[in-house]
């Protein structure tokens, strides 16, 4: 048994030290296979809505929303346009109701295994609120009946009736 373990933690480190070993030799080879890997290009829009790419972004497109890519054209990083507050503002509350839209999304995909499923459960919610307002509309009605009932035993007294001899 002690050598089986022996043996599987000698595995176990191999396997977890050559991922290591492989990817401190990797910049190496990057360096010298293409000295170009690491340049970066930009990409803009000018105010005529034609796209622009180029190593670095005029003075004057640098206000603007820019994207930089990576050798292969894959967007590796966004930078916003300037924004006033209340721009700021509106994208704020955009992405966070976004984000509390995915987040609902993820719960309900996590929760139901499908899509039938939700709606018997929200057919199910919406049968036992309309069994609410029925139950609340006969109470409602009988409340009416008893008020109506006893208006009509308090004009056998007398402030009701003005008629001589009723009870006080």
């Amino acid at each position: 048994m002690r050598k089986a373990t022996l043996f599987l933690a000698t595995v176990l480190s191999i396997a977890l030290l050559a991922p290591v070993a492989g990817a401190q030799q990797k910049p190496s080879r990057a360096k010298q296979s293409s000295p170009t890997s690491k340049t970066t290009a930009y990409k803009w829009v000018d105010e005529n809505g034609v796209t622009h790419y180029g190593d670095s972004v005029p003075p004057e497109y640098s206000q603007r929303e820019q994207s930089m890519l990576n050798s292969r054209g894959v967007v590796t990083d966004k930078r916003l346009a300037e924004m006033t507050p209340a721009e700021a503002a509106a994208l704020s509350a955009k992405q966070k109701e976004e984000s509390r839209r995915k987040q609902h999304d993820v719960f309900l995909v996590s929760t139901y295994p499908s899509v039938k499923e939700i709606e018997n459960v929200r057919d199910a919610r919406l049968d036992q609120i309309n069994g609410q307002v029925v139950a609340a509309e006969a109470y409602i009605s009988s409340l009416t009946t008893r008020v109506d009932g006893l208006k009509q035993r308090s004009l056998n007294f007398a402030p009701y009736n003005t008629k001589a001899q009723k009870k006080q």
